[in-house]
């Protein structure tokens, strides 16, 4: 498939006309903006050999050229809207860019920009950005700060496929889910941060990411045709509101690394298997009392056609505490008439000791008392 350069007349600017797209791309003498649907089917190779050409043929009529690239090349513009507004766009309006891809001699990389918190470190930006494009057969070549805002700084980072023959929309899938988990993950990670990242469907980001009191991950969901997967179920989501709160992963393997549950793959798992509501109807039988703003979902791996599940369980009022699950599991049967009060510490689940529930029942008496004498 061969992208073609077009000139009307000598006098007229270049166009670019990509195979499977009606609209022609506009070569001005400041920018070249494309769409992503302009880029579909079409491989690395041809987008570079496109940069040098035009850049070629360019010189002969133009002294200034504010798309070339370092590298005898061109940089492509990735505009972030839909082509009912592309028709719309302006050389002299400001294009909202998705991403740089800068083709040239030396091959092409993605350039993207990711915003992190305050203090946020090169070390733990350049280990986010490594890791995610790691899982994505993908490597960083640079990343520095762009400017700085006492909010915080915006980072510029290029990476590059290891496959030079791969399509322009896979180096794109790359830049985005590394700066998604840059920009998500950078600082103090937390769970809303994950549940982003998930969301924006590029959850490799999450390789390099510990176990611990708020986050757990599960390479497999929990068998809901079952009274066991039910109770196994209710009892992770209890643990978590015995706590602080946190988030569940569903189709996240870890591995143990220096002593941590470390997350070494996102696989995903098939959506069938993963039904939010099914999964939110069994936590609300099974946990009492209700919890409270409980945020169950699943979004879909980008170019992939399995999902990332999870459940967010945000903090709890104390004073619903503890949380108790209908069901105890003895051996590997189901009690029901048993209950069961578990919390999370650390990246381990622990039940909790008679004394810590005793303490709950009595702080629970003594607000009963209290409640009465205030009403009499």
């Amino acid at each position: 498939m061969t992208i073609q350069i077009v000139q009307e007349s000598r006098d007229d600017y270049f166009y670019l006309r990509f195979p499977g797209s009606k609209q022609d791309v506009y070569v001005s003498s400041e920018r070249i903006v494309v769409g992503p649907w302009h880029l579909e089917g079409v491989r690395l190779a041809e987008l570079r050999a496109t940069a040098i050409r035009l850049r070629r043929r360019y010189e002969r009529d133009s002294s200034y050229m504010g798309w070339a690239s370092d590298d005898e090349g061109a940089t492509f513009q990735v505009f972030a809207g839909v082509p009912e507004d592309y028709l719309d766009l302006h050389d002299d309006l400001p294009a909202f860019a998705d991403a740089d891809l800068i083709a040239g001699r030396m091959g092409v990389r993605v350039r993207m920009l990711a915003a992190v918190a305050p203090g946020t470190t090169q070390e733990q930006v350049r280990r986010l950005a490594d890791t995610a494009a790691a899982a994505k057969f993908g490597r960083v070549r640079s990343a520095a700060v762009e400017w700085e805002n006492y909010s915080g700084d915006t980072w510029a980072i290029e990476a590059e496929l290891r496959r030079r023959d791969a399509p322009a929309s896979a180096l794109l899938v790359l830049g985005r889910s590394i700066a998604t988990a840059v920009s998500e993950l950078a600082g103090e990670a937390d769970a809303d941060g994950v549940v982003n990242v998930i969301e924006a469907g590029y959850p490799a980001g999450l390789i390099g990411l510990d176990e611990n009191e708020w986050l757990e991950a599960k390479s497999q969901p929990w068998n809901l045709d079952t009274d066991v997967g039910k109770v196994e179920l209710a009892q992770d989501v209890a643990r978590l509101a015995n706590a602080k709160g946190g988030v569940i992963v569903i189709g996240a393997g870890t591995r143990k690394e220096d002593g941590k549950e470390t997350i070494t793959r996102v696989d995903g798992v098939r959506p069938d298997l993963f039904r939010p509501h099914r999964v939110r109807m069994t936590v609300d039988a099974r946990v009492y009392p209700l919890v409270e703003g409980i945020k169950v979902g699943r979004a879909e791996i980008r170019e992939s056609s399995l999902s990332v599940g999870y459940i967010r369980v945000p903090p709890q009022d104390p004073e619903c505490l503890p949380f108790v699950v209908h069901g105890a599991i003895v051996g590997r049967r189901v009690e029901g008439l048993f209950v069961s009060i578990v919390r999370r510490r650390g990246d381990q689940s622990i039940s909790v000791r008679p004394e810590e529930m005793h303490a709950w029942l009595s702080a629970g008496r003594r607000l009963l008392r209290r409640s009465a004498t205030d009403d009499s």
